[in-house]
């Protein structure tokens, strides 16, 4: 029994997974960063992150049930407020998941309100401001991203669009293992 505590005891400490030794959270190298234990497989969803914000916005404790909602890229924090990415754009795809699941309405802000009909396929969205009707909606839920080296911090605000009153927030730290492989993080 001694000599199968002795084994364990070697393996694990020789595991690189538990090593002392701080590493970088480089995308090469997700095993270990400081003294946390980073998986190298999990199944952690971006989507369980968004849900527990979406349930901390308390949404309709603002009697919003039935008003459009639209849902916007949340972008990085810097002093332009313009810049989002691949992750920006997947919060809010999960944000408006997620706030449809939970029964409120939300305004498609993409759709063109046709289908056209490619060789490549049949589309129904657009990213051309000409092209998307404008939609009406009560307010606006958007946020920021913010790359700490603890994680991704997501900060979510719902707002009316008439004043720019926030109505809502909320906000979360996403570890970078859980959105790798949506590229490259800062």
């Amino acid at each position: 029994m001694k000599v199968i505590g002795l084994i364990c005891a070697l393996l694990l400490s020789a595991s690189p997974a538990f090593s002392d030794a701080p590493t970088s959270t480089s995308r090469g190298n997700w095993a270990t960063d400081g003294q946390r234990f980073v998986p190298l497989h999990h199944h952690k969803r971006l989507a369980s992150y968004v849900e527990q914000m979406v349930m901390r916005l308390n949404i309709d404790e603002q009697g919003l049930s039935k008003k459009n909602i639209a849902v916007a890229s949340f972008v990085d924090f810097d002093s332009t407020l313009t810049k989002t990415s691949m992750l920006g754009n997947q919060l809010a795809e999960n944000f408006m998941q997620e706030l449809r699941k939970q029964g409120f309405s939300v305004t498609e802000s993409k759709s063109t309100g046709s289908i056209k009909v490619t060789v490549s396929g049949d589309i129904a969205y657009s990213r051309q401001a000409h092209e998307v009707p404008k939609v009406q909606s009560c307010c606006v839920l958007t946020g920021t991203i913010i790359y700490s080296p603890a994680g991704i911090e997501v900060n979510a605000r719902l707002f009316d669009l008439r004043n720019n009153e926030v109505l809502a927030s909320a906000d979360g730290l996403i570890p970078y293992f859980v959105v790798s492989h949506l590229g490259q993080m800062n």
